[in-house]
């Protein structure tokens, strides 16, 4: 009798670290999950506001080698975006930078001629730092917007 106490502990103990490790390794999931949906959804809103200011946008500049971009707006204003140390920067005039994205492993500004139809396209390339290495894919997100001129009003 004593020995089928200890065989249904000895079984038990397994089930219960089994169900503990299942538990645990489903919330990390869990938590990673919602941390990367957070910041695909911040990403999308951050290149949708991007374009916006690109239309709008009177001239556009690149600097420190496709890292940097300023743009100027219509009414005066000078909107800048840069990365620094992973973190993604806008500063609109004399503002102090604010943080718009964490976690950024890669960032690229880059200009597209179209001279055949005179287009000037603006990309933004935006790769976000992964929390787990065995991600297959990489989140990587491409924004293109072209600045419409002003048009006089009839």
């Amino acid at each position: 009798m004593l020995i089928q106490w200890l065989i249904y502990l000895v079984v038990m103990a397994f089930i219960a670290n089994a169900a503990t490790r299942f538990y645990y390794s489903a919330d990390l999931a869990s938590r990673y999950m919602a941390r990367t949906g957070s910041n695909v959804s911040r990403t999308m809103d951050i290149g949708h506001r991007w374009r916006q200011e690109i239309r709008a946008s009177e001239s556009v500049t690149v600097d420190r080698a496709g890292a940097g971009l300023t743009i100027r707006t219509r009414q005066g204003a000078t909107i800048r975006y840069f990365s620094e140390d992973q973190i993604l920067y806008r500063m609109a005039g004399d503002k102090p930078p604010g943080k718009i994205l964490e976690q950024v492993s890669d960032i690229a500004f880059a200009r597209d001629d179209y001279p055949e139809s005179g287009v000037v396209a603006w990309r933004m390339a935006i790769s976000l730092k992964d929390y787990r290495p065995s991600t297959l894919a990489a989140q990587v997100f491409h924004f293109t917007a072209v600045p419409q001129p002003q048009r006089p009003m009839p």
